[in-house]
């Protein structure tokens, strides 16, 4: 069988190389270079990505489950066309402040609306009004609530939506039989979850931490 080529840092500095981060994007980084949570942006070749899908798929609407500091979000409103908006989910009251501040001072606060709570409760909120409306779902959360909220994004999700999720590599810990961690064997339980489900035609990345794409059929 064909091996998938190993990525060294120095593989990654050169993909990088091409996937550098607008100066937006890049002021959201350094400022939060001493966050202790600063590991959880995705990565620069990861917007590149999530970045060419928005602009092939032209959504009108993008629902995002994970806000943090608003690094993703800014990098998906900076690709998506005009007559987009997006919808994203933060629980923790102090990044969705943060992640605000950016919006506001990038000129998003009309097209991006912050909506601070539990995602599964956000998500049964907007399941009356957006109805197989949104064209790209990105979770990128409690990784032991990821079936629960795959499960009430496809509700969301229009007819050749997109559902992408960040981290189902997980460090390449989903590879080691041994690691019986609760968060490790919920990711493997989600990729399960995801490819035995009919619905959807799917597959994973292996980019930045590992990202699952799920088309509805």
């Amino acid at each position: 069988m064909n091996k998938t080529l190993g990525i060294s840092n120095e593989l990654i500095s050169y993909i990088r190389g091409f996937s550098k981060e607008s100066p937006r994007l890049h002021k959201i980084r350094n400022d939060n270079i001493s966050h202790p949570q600063s590991k959880m942006f995705i990565t620069p070749e990861q917007v590149s990505f999530i970045s060419f899908l928005i602009r092939l798929r032209k959504p009108s609407l993008i629902i995002e489950i994970g806000t943090f500091l608003g690094y993703s979000a800014v990098a998906m409103a900076e690709a998506m066309p005009p007559d987009c908006r997006i919808i994203t989910i933060e629980k923790n009251e102090d990044n969705a402040v943060t992640a605000k501040s950016y919006f506001i001072d990038y000129g998003y606060s009309d097209k991006v609306n912050l909506l601070c709570g539990k995602a599964a409760d956000v998500l049964d909120g907007l399941s009356s009004e957006y109805l197989s409306k949104a064209g790209i779902v990105f979770i990128d959360a409690d990784k032991k609530g990821y079936i629960d909220y795959y499960e009430k994004s496809i509700k969301l999700l229009e007819k050749g939506g997109i559902i992408i999720a960040d981290n189902v590599l997980f460090y390449g810990n989903v590879a080691d039989q041994s690691d019986k961690s609760q968060t490790t064997e919920a990711i493997r339980n989600f990729n399960n979850h995801v490819f035995s489900d009919e619905r959807v035609n799917a597959c994973i990345i292996p980019i930045g931490d590992g990202l699952l794409l799920a088309e509805k059929k």
